[in-house]
């Protein structure tokens, strides 16, 4: 019987996030990310996109997406919780824009 490797993944699931750190994240890397002319009431009320989304308003596959995240080519999603993720509506649409 194999031996079964440590999931990297498993361990950040562990250690919950404390809600103001999540939101804390979001503010810094959207800050980072977005033109200063747009307000931060802005910022805070951002949808965020689940994968299925994202296929829909691209026309780009599940793995393509994912293949671009890894490459830097597309917007970094964000963890909402165990097995569940998503991205900014206005990074992902900056991304369509750009295209």
């Amino acid at each position: 019987m194999q031996r079964r490797r440590p999931n990297p993944s498993r361990e950040v699931r562990s250690q919950p996030m404390a809600m103001a750190d999540l939101f804390d994240h979001a503010r810094l890397s959207a800050s980072a990310s977005t033109p200063s002319s747009v307000p931060p009431a802005i910022l805070v009320d951002d949808e965020l996109w689940s994968v299925r989304t994202i296929t829909a308003k691209t026309g780009l596959a599940r793995s393509t997406i994912y293949a671009y995240v890894k490459q830097g080519l597309f917007p970094r999603q964000r963890r909402l919780g165990p097995g569940r993720v998503g991205w900014r509506a206005s990074e992902v649409r900056g991304w369509i824009a750009s295209r």
